[in-house]
């Protein structure tokens, strides 16, 4: 893993509540949002080494594959202290969760199996939104998977939608307007806004 052995130092570490879990999570000065493995393995009953190796075979996963420092999960706890773990961008955390087939899990207790299948669905389905969102919701600048130059209003449109949970952007929430206005300014960089944009200013780029 040669391209990817420059340890990262991110600018923001999170806990993300996720189905009675925590997803530690950190934001990268250029606003990618990567997952922490080490904890997403323990939570759903995976060896995190063997998930690396798998993640580093797999070419779409293994350029996402970065090295930062981690804050200790709790403050003060034994054999703390800062640490360098693997950890992957949202970009590449999706084909990874997706690739873990759920009916592999085996435990002795079928009430267990059953809970951590149901687990990894949730992950599948849900987790890659909750951390977008948990990340836009504090106002910081956060790097969708991939730009909106050039897109149809339409699929513009239809991004809206996932990030703010509005049918229409007629509906989007004055006061949500500087998250607004910052999801503008992701998607279309180095685009210069109109001063005190309205939002059908912004509509118009």
């Amino acid at each position: 893993m040669a391209e990817n052995e420059q340890v990262v130092d991110p600018v923001e570490q999170e806990v993300v509540p996720f189905h009675e879990h925590e997803i530690i999570a950190v934001r990268l000065a250029d606003g990618r949002i990567c997952v922490v493995l080490r904890w997403v393995c323990e939570t759903l009953q995976l060896d995190s080494q063997g998930q690396v190796r798998r993640i580093e075979r797999t070419a779409s996963t293994a350029r996402e594959l970065v090295r930062v420092r981690v804050q200790p999960r709790v403050a003060g706890s034994k054999g703390g202290g800062v640490q360098t773990m693997p950890a992957l961008t949202l970009r590449g955390f999706s084909p990874w969760i997706l690739g873990i087939n759920p009916d592999e899990v085996k435990s002795d207790e079928p009430t267990e199996e059953a809970r951590i299948r149901e687990l990894i669905v949730a992950y599948q389905e849900e987790a890659k939104d909750v951390l977008y969102l948990h990340f836009l919701n504090k106002g910081h600048p956060v790097l969708p998977e991939s730009e909106a130059l050039h897109k149809p209003h339409g699929t513009i449109f239809g991004m809206l939608h996932t990030d703010f949970r509005v049918p229409r952007y007629q509906e989007l929430y004055e006061s949500d307007w500087y998250r607004i206005e910052q999801w503008f300014r992701i998607q279309f960089p180095g685009q210069k806004l109109p001063e005190a944009p309205a939002q059908g200013e912004l509509f118009n780029l």
